[in-house]
């Protein structure tokens, strides 16, 4: 009977499994009980994009009133 030389792959395997294994473990320990935490982050970043978002419109609004208010008070002064 031939003999498989295979046992090096399988214990790589193994060794790879027992990893990933490991880190799922610690992923539930820091997470806990918190089934929520990856909608509570979401969320998070969606108001943070939309806060940027918001300000950036508003800046652009700001400055484009600036320049109408500029213009107006150069007319007015000619």
């Amino acid at each position: 009977m031939d003999e498989p030389h295979n046992y090096r792959n399988v214990g790589y395997s193994m060794i790879v499994i027992a990893a990933s294994l490991t880190i799922i473990a610690l992923l539930y320990i820091a997470i806990g009980d918190d089934v929520l935490y990856g909608d509570r982050f979401q969320r998070n970043k969606t108001s943070i994009y939309e806060e940027n978002i918001n300000q950036l419109e508003f800046n652009k609004l700001l400055e484009k009133s600036f320049v109408i208010i500029i213009n107006k008070e150069i007319v007015d002064v000619m």
